[in-house]
């Protein structure tokens, strides 16, 4: 059962309400969200206060400015969680507010560009860079947008640490950065370290965070992304991108991007997966429902879009393998460009981003542990429909995806 106290103390009726929130209920990583105790009138005094606090604030606030905690300190949006506002009305109680649906606002939406990272990508590559730092003039990237690279590179069946069949290998290429991980800087040293091969394809340092936002730089002012889009160029012969993904996926086990964020996975190369006709290639390609399955078996999202710079037609000496990339695209309703046609691809971007960030799902994760939920509203009604996924992260049942809903979940931590 879950408590909403919309009338004020005095109601008697109070006294009979039993406050218990997940009892036993377990999330998919088997966590257990605790019981809670009864409440008595006391305890109901001070929470119907709480959420009669909370009602003042949101007559009061002002929504154009930016979320601050009671004691005057500015809470950055995005920093823990993903509510748009928080606001904190004693030592141990939060209001956070979320925007959710069709054209919501500033969601948290994390792009991973898979890069084929062979001899023959080198215009590609640069119009890709240049093409998502066009965004950056229009403001059209979410405010809480980050970005990852990493490359078509895929590992031996029973060993993620070494490159794989059908690829082409040179010395030091299974320390290649973008091989089955994300790039930043220590990937890159460590490949200067132990590659005597193609180690200046990487002028650039490359910035110490995995994840960067699109427009972050390095301190010797150069963009994240720009380092993180640097590859060896060798001619590699296979470049399974489809099959890297679940492969990372695999590898690691664990939680790879934020909760209830929507995942914007970008495909880039002049072939498709698996780029050699290596029969046992082609036959371990995964398909739409099996990198569904595997991205969720550890993460929470809002959304999971897949999208192809991959070609239409045959412009190259590259196999096209039945265009696996735009058959994945196009069961996620993902966008999709021919390189072959078209070396400006900043419309292609523009239209990527614009259109990919509406949630399917309804997870909010709040910035603290919740002890207790006190409320939670949809544009301003007590909503009961709700449950915990893991012991930050809930999910709101029964909303529209095309509407707008504006969301407040208040909790003690």
């Amino acid at each position: 059962m879950k408590l909403f106290l919309g009338k004020e103390s005095n109601n008697k009726n109070i006294i009979k309400l039993i406050y218990f929130l997940g009892i036993s209920l377990f999330i998919g990583c088997g966590e257990a969200i605790p019981a809670f105790k009864e409440i008595d009138l006391g305890e109901a005094d001070l929470i119907s206060k709480k959420i009669s606090k909370v009602k003042e604030i949101i007559a009061k606030k002002d929504k154009e400015k930016e979320s601050v905690i009671a004691s005057g300190t500015t809470m950055q949006r995005g920093d823990k969680g993903n509510a748009n506002e928080i606001e904190q009305i004693d030592k141990v109680t939060i209001a956070e507010f979320f925007d959710f649906g069709s054209n919501s606002a500033s969601p948290s939406v994390d792009y991973l560009i898979i890069l084929d990272n062979s001899c023959s990508m080198e215009a590609i590559t640069e119009a890709v860079k240049s093409g998502f730092l066009s965004l950056l003039d229009k403001n059209v990237l979410p405010e809480r947008s980050q970005v990852a690279v990493m490359s078509t590179l895929t590992a031996s069946d029973d060993n993620f640490n070494i490159t794989g069949r059908g690829i082409a290998k040179y010395d030091g290429i299974d320390a290649e950065p973008g091989f089955l991980d994300f790039i930043n800087k220590s990937a890159i040293d460590n490949f200067k370290a132990n590659s005597s091969e193609f180690t200046d394809q990487f002028p650039l340092n490359g910035c110490e965070n995995k994840w960067f936002s699109p427009n972050q730089t390095n301190p010797a002012g150069n963009f994240c992304l720009e380092s993180a889009l640097q590859t060896a160029k060798s001619c590699l012969g296979a470049e399974a991108g489809i099959l890297a993904f679940k492969q990372l996926l695999e590898k690691y086990e664990m939680q790879l991007f934020r909760s209830s964020s929507i995942l914007n996975v970008i495909f880039v190369s002049d072939t498709h997966d698996p780029g050699v006709n290596n029969l046992k290639l082609m036959e371990s390609t995964p398909d739409y429902t099996d990198l569904i399955t595997a991205t969720n078996k550890h993460n929470i999202l809002a959304g999971i879009n897949f999208h192809a710079l991959a070609p239409d037609s045959k412009c190259t000496d590259e196999s096209l393998h039945n265009k696996t990339y735009y058959t994945l695209a196009a069961e996620s309703r993902g966008y999709t460009l021919d390189p072959c046609i078209e070396d400006d691809y900043s419309e292609f971007m523009h239209q990527m981003v614009t259109e990919s960030q509406s949630p399917d799902r309804a997870v909010f994760t709040v910035s603290q542990e919740p002890q207790r939920i006190l409320s939670i509203h949809v544009d301003g009604m007590p909503w009961e429909d709700y449950q915990f996924l893991n012991t930050r992260t809930i999910e709101v049942k029964g909303l529209d995806t095309e509407e707008r809903h504006q969301i407040e979940i208040i909790y003690e931590f």
